[in-house]
């Protein structure tokens, strides 16, 4: 009897501890209701196809016009080839994207107001969004650019219809193409919708500083010559990287064009300060901006190799007695000389003067504020020997500067930064009775367009 009590008693208790157990689950976790997919703006009804307009300032009106209608955007693509505003080769109508963030699919048009042909008709990008203030559902443009007529621009062409920065929100990504002379330029924009402004903004308002092909009467040309773009997730941190490709210039007439690669990174605002590499090469003055670009952003020794490694040109570097050479043992490739637009032995020759007095004085500038005061000294010294400073010798200019900054620097005051009081000291000089000392590392007429330029802050980074 005892016995039956107590296993009735050890029942109750499971019995107590199942139910406990049961009551103790977590609530079930509803998941979240999805955002609802974005439709189209209005209904869809068969609509004829109308004429093209006589003047190209009434495309826009007139597409307005036939998707406030009814009319489909595969239909607006219909209507845009029968006016030759699209072809296989360029423009398209897609209706794929919420860009305005308002529950309806946006039209993006890109197409040129006229029929194909030579001068090329002036080119158009439309984003067109749903408005519901009225009685009936229309369209309005929410972001128009239109490029100027002429034989060397094209029509935007988009790149992107999506989210790069992983915000939830997509970007439009496309580029405009320019023709000039020796190459075509591509300019690429990012927009994203700004709810707070009700416009698009740009996210690619630092990519102009990185322009750098001139034309004829020295002005930046806009855009990266020949150039390829991707988008993905190159570091897998979520947000996509933009990444500009530039093509190669082989026409002599471009000087020694070296092509770069732009990584832009989302940095929460917008794409900028690009990892930039280059493309190898055997040109000495490529070599020099390279050692210049160490310099300027503070890798004093990375830069004290280079320029030691362009001065040797192919021949070993010996070590120095007391081993505080840090290019000792370094070799480099046979750097050439560019040679100018039509080379000789002339040019090749001063080149290499004036290239080889500029590495030793920027050698100066680096073992100084690497802290190398009498490597600093021994270069300066070789330099005075090999190259006098002389009035009517370009690459003596070199040995000046030189005599400028290092007297300057020894002779700075206490508390006065010497390396900053040193570049003040030879940029005034330069400025004022020395100018071809820099002109010359970017002289359009001589290195082509294709180098970028070099400037009196250039010349002195600190």
């Amino acid at each position: 009897m005892h016995a039956a009590l107590r296993r009735l008693a050890w029942l109750v208790i499971v019995l107590g501890l199942n139910g406990l157990a049961c009551n103790l689950d977590p609530a079930p976790v509803t998941p979240p209701t999805p955002a609802p997919q974005p439709v189209f703006c209005r209904d869809i009804v068969e609509l004829d196809r109308p004429p093209r307009p006589a003047d190209p300032v009434l495309y826009e009106r007139a597409i307005i016009d036939y998707l406030s209608g009814g009319g489909a955007p595969t239909g607006l693509e219909g209507v845009l080839r029968d006016w030759g505003a699209i072809t296989d080769q360029v423009g398209t109508v897609r209706a794929t994207t919420d860009l305005t963030q308002d529950g309806y699919l946006d039209v993006v048009a890109t197409f040129q107001t006229g029929p194909e042909g030579s001068p090329p008709a002036p080119g158009w990008l439309l984003v067109l969004a749903c408005d519901r203030s009225g009685p009936a559902p229309t369209f309005r443009v929410a972001y128009g650019q239109a490029t100027t007529p002429g034989a060397d621009t094209g029509i935007p062409q988009v790149i992107l219809l999506g989210d790069m920065t992983g915000d939830g929100q997509p970007e439009l990504a496309f580029f405009v193409e320019h023709c000039p002379a020796l190459a075509c330029f591509r300019e690429p924009a990012i927009l994203t919708w700004d709810a707070g402004s009700g416009a698009f903004r740009s996210l690619t308002g630092s990519f102009e500083q990185y322009y750098h092909y001139r034309d004829p009467y020295g002005e930046i040309i806009r855009g990266f010559p020949l150039a390829g773009f991707e988008i993905a997730d190159r570091t897998g941190d979520g947000p996509q990287e933009f990444t500009v490709i530039e093509g190669y210039l082989s026409q002599r007439e471009a000087g020694p064009h070296r092509p770069a690669t732009y990584i832009f990174a989302w940095n929460g605002s917008e794409y900028a300060n690009p990892v930039v590499l280059y493309e190898p090469s055997l040109y000495l003055i490529h070599a020099l901006r390279d050692a210049d670009r160490m310099l300027t952003g503070g890798d004093l020794p990375e830069a004290i190799r280079l320029y030691t490694a362009a001065l040797h040109d192919g021949e070993p570097v010996q070590a120095e007695p007391n081993g505080a050479n840090p290019a000792a043992e370094a070799t480099s490739p046979a750097l050439s000389p560019w040679g100018g637009l039509i080379p000789t032995e002339e040019t090749l020759q001063a080149e290499e003067n004036t290239l080889n007095a500029y590495a030793r004085y920027r050698l100066v500038l680096a073992y100084t504020a690497d802290g190398a005061a009498e490597q600093a000294r021994q270069t300066l010294r070789a330099l005075q020997a090999e190259l006098p400073w002389r009035l009517d010798d370009l690459p003596s200019y070199f040995t000046r500067l030189a005599e400028v900054f290092l007297s300057t620097y020894q002779s700075a005051p206490a508390g006065v930064d010497p390396l900053n009081m040193a570049c003040l000291q030879v940029k005034a000089y330069a400025g004022r009775d020395l100018r071809p000392a820099y002109d010359y590392l970017s002289d359009p007429s001589y290195f082509g367009p294709a180098l970028g330029d070099y400037t009196l802050d250039d010349l002195c980074p600190f």
